[in-house]
């Protein structure tokens, strides 16, 4: 039978490359349907793939509300540091007759240990099998707000599944403007600042995952997804952790991405943009994350054979901005 799924943030850089990819994978096995902003520059690109566009506020709590338990699936691939759009969806769907899958996007923001910038092994490994660990999300993690809704609403019974992915990065199809959350956010603060920022030694580590190992991690994870549409609110596993997995990628240096960024600006701009060592203080608004060691492991996925293939954020940057980029990033 033919599934209904309602997308929130489908114009995005990660659900521009998945969603072709699961029509490629599922063919007529879905209907498509995507909740945009008025007037998104992505919806050329969604009416090209033949989804269906809905347009409104995420502010809407009406439209929303009435709008999601109408589906078999609904998906919040927005902003995940955002939990006013969960907070909308979740108490509609726990309201709701019908049985309806939550599906949502995390990030790895939320595994960080602050360390001052500088290597350190003794930094707290979170691994996605162990139940205290998802227990341990809090509010002011940087997606804690929204996964703590969500997390919630598991406990009350609700078929909620969570992919927590590292910093996305890959080239942008055609007609998307999006080069990815983690891509915009560090080269626009580089462009700001006049450097590309590292604290102490620059030892500590973000974990950056190629689009196209998010999408063999997607595979698995949908696979697990589609097994439990039909389970009953006393199917609902009681550990959490077994709905909350992770996909974190590589572990690179914060010194060796600032010297990335770097040369690829001088490489493809002409622009003398400088590796800088600094203070948290100097480090723009990405500061607590380059200030902390980020250590997740995906666990889950490993079990079920996913190994990570794409090329490093070395390869990659250079061809995602590229010498025609309009900069700063959109």
């Amino acid at each position: 039978m033919t599934k209904s799924v309602l997308i929130f943030g489908a114009s995005g850089l990660m659900m521009s490359h998945l969603l072709p990819h699961l029509q490629r994978s599922h063919g007529t096995d879905f209907t498509w349907t995507a909740y945009v902003r008025t007037g998104s520059k992505g919806i050329p690109f969604l009416t090209g793939i033949d989804v269906k566009i809905i347009e409104g506020s995420w502010q809407d709590k009406d439209k929303i509300s009435s709008l999601v338990n109408k589906y078999d699936i609904v998906w919040d691939a927005g902003d995940s540091h955002d939990p006013s759009l969960p907070a909308i969806i979740v108490p509609a769907l726990i309201d709701s007759p019908k049985t309806t899958v939550f599906v949502r996007f995390s990030g790895t923001g939320n595994w960080i240990t602050p360390t001052g910038g500088n290597a350190d092994d003794s930094a707290k490994l979170y691994d996605d099998s162990k139940e205290a660990d998802i227990r341990a999300i809090h509010g002011e993690m940087f997606n804690g707000a929204g996964d703590l809704l969500a997390l919630d609403a598991l406990d009350k019974g609700l078929n909620v599944w969570i992919l927590c992915a590292g910093g996305v990065y890959g080239q942008r199809p055609a007609n998307i403007s999006s080069s990815g959350v983690f891509v915009r956010l560090y080269t626009n603060n580089a462009l700001r600042l006049g450097y590309t920022p590292y604290i102490g030694d620059g030892g500590a580590h973000m974990q950056l995952i190629h689009i196209n190992d998010l999408l063999s991690a997607f595979d698995l994870f949908w696979t697990q997804v589609l097994s439990s549409t039909s389970v009953s609110k006393a199917q609902i596993p009681k550990d959490v952790s077994e709905r909350y997995l992770f996909a974190p990628g590589y572990s690179v240096s914060w010194k060796h991405i600032a010297e990335t960024w770097s040369r690829v600006f001088k490489d493809n701009f002409k622009r003398d943009i400088p590796v800088k060592n600094v203070s948290a203080e100097e480090a723009g608004f990405i500061s607590p994350l380059i200030d902390s060691e980020m250590k997740s492991k995906p666990t889950r996925l490993e079990k079920l054979g996913w190994q990570m293939k794409g090329p490093t954020i070395e390869e990659e940057l250079p061809l995602i901005l590229s010498s025609g980029s309009q900069l700063p990033l959109a």
